[in-house]
């Protein structure tokens, strides 16, 4: 190779090394200090102190939680709003465990298949809004898009 294309290349690589610099988007350490790397539901516990039963089906293995559903001193029944939500007893929390032990549980996040359902952030608080069936789902939005985990729960009459 001639002298000036040997420069060439070097002057290449080391301008594509500065504009990494400038413009790359930089690694980050969740403040917790570790990504999850696995996310296991091992229960679910009622916020006002109610009795949530675990079940398993005989046939696939799968657990599935259930309570009693409160219905509401409202002909309307419960809503999204505010007031409604704050007094509405049918809450529960997803109890997990997060590996490693120094995972941050700032990323992860929430979803369900149901519409009549509520998730309240600064509580972790699972709300019902009628007496149904609801898959949730638990998993890290960050860093490891494989750390999920699935539980049903019902609420009934």
């Amino acid at each position: 190779m001639k002298k000036t294309v040997i420069i060439a290349i070097f002057i290449i690589y080391l301008a594509s090394i500065v504009a990494v610099q400038l413009f790359g988007v930089p690694a980050t350490v969740p403040q917790g200090g570790a990504y999850v790397e696995t996310i296991e539901i091992t229960g679910v516990e009622h916020s006002r102190g109610k009795t949530v039963e675990e079940r398993t089906n005989p046939n696939t293995g799968e657990k599935w939680y259930w309570f009693y559903f409160e219905p509401s001193a409202d002909e309307g029944g419960y809503t999204k709003d505010a007031d409604s939500l704050a007094n509405n007893p049918n809450r529960v929390k997803l109890v997990y465990l997060l590996t490693p032990d120094d995972a941050s549980n700032d990323n992860l996040k929430y979803t369900f298949n149901n519409d009549y359902v509520v998730f309240v952030p600064e509580t972790e608080e699972i709300v019902f809004l009628k007496t149904l069936t609801v898959d949730v789902t638990i998993a890290e939005s960050k860093g490891n898009i494989n750390a999920r985990d699935t539980v049903r729960i019902v609420a009934r009459k």
